[in-house]
């Protein structure tokens, strides 16, 4: 039995997970940073997408904009916020999957 990770080996793994993911805009690999039941918060007063699914589509959504598409719709427009409240479904804590 492998001995458990250290937390500053948690924290640089998952780190490593998040850049390729930005850089990927993969799916997959957006999705292996969450927990089925995780909640994204984009704002500590608000949870923006719930559940792994709603996170990717979200972050994969967004893939044009923070690109810097002229034509796409920001997080403050009224498609994103329409597009938010549609996925929220119950609340939950932000979490890696392990």
């Amino acid at each position: 039995m492998a001995a458990p990770m250290a937390a500053e080996e948690q924290v640089r793994d998952w780190v490593e997970g998040y850049v390729r993911a930005w850089t990927t805009h993969s799916r997959e690999d957006i999705a292996a940073l969450f927990t089925p039941h995780a909640g994204y918060h984009e704002r500590p007063d608000k949870t923006d997408r719930i559940c792994r699914e709603a996170i990717t589509a979200g972050w994969l959504d967004r893939a044009p904009w923070q690109k810097g598409a002229p034509d796409h719709a920001g997080p403050g427009s009224a498609d994103a916020t329409a597009s938010r409240q549609r996925r929220l479904v119950s609340s939950a804590t932000l979490t890696r999957s392990v």
